[in-house]
């Protein structure tokens, strides 16, 4: 009865503190993927503004983009990088009457640089989301570190298991053993290219 309690507190210790790590990881990683999103912090992840149908501004012109030519139409207004999206955009609607149905413009965000949704991996030294997409890429590369090694391990105990089989077995386990090393091989490869 001692031993089952032992080994009772001590799988639950094991259950309760991975339960405390998954949820960390959770959180953060919800954190991670919609801070981008949120209004507060749109100077530092909206990359530019797109305008449909506006000849002025082509394609999603940045900031600085926006910079030259408010610059070139408000030539008394001081004008610097210090501007934020919310005063540009104003600045922009400005530029253009109500009579003709205003200006209407999307947002460029950090997460809308590509057709599948996926931030910017490619940041230039200027851009201010260097930081945060090498922390991105960074906990990525540690995930994929982690399960690599958790593969590996769960492939090494394969192999020493397999080893304890007695030969009339040997055949069906190293059939198996060698579909679950395809399986993980298969796992890690495509972990990877993601």
């Amino acid at each position: 009865a001692v031993v089952s309690t032992q080994s009772r507190s001590r799988y639950f210790f094991l259950f309760s503190t991975l339960l405390t790590i998954v949820l960390i990881v959770f959180t953060c990683s919800v954190a991670i993927a919609v801070l981008p999103l949120l209004a507060i912090v749109e100077d530092f992840f909206v990359n530019g503004l797109y305008y449909p149908g506006l000849p002025l501004f082509i394609g999603a012109p940045s900031k600085e983009a926006h910079m030259d030519i408010l610059r070139s139409y408000y030539p008394k207004l001081k004008i610097d990088s210090s501007l934020t999206w919310h005063i540009v955009i104003g600045l922009v609607r400005n530029m253009f009457t109500q009579d003709y149905g205003g200006v209407k413009f999307r947002k460029l965000h950090f997460f809308g640089n590509d057709g599948v949704c996926l931030f910017k991996y490619f940041v230039t030294y200027t851009d201010p989301q260097r930081a945060y997409t090498w922390c991105v890429l960074l906990i990525n590369f540690g995930c994929f570190t982690i399960i690599t090694i958790s593969y590996i391990l769960i492939y090494i105990k394969s192999v020493v298991s397999s080893r304890k089989i007695t030969r009339k077995e040997e055949d069906i386990f190293s059939r198996r053993n060698r579909t679950v090393q395809r399986k993980i091989s298969f796992i890690i490869v495509t972990d990877f290219l993601c």
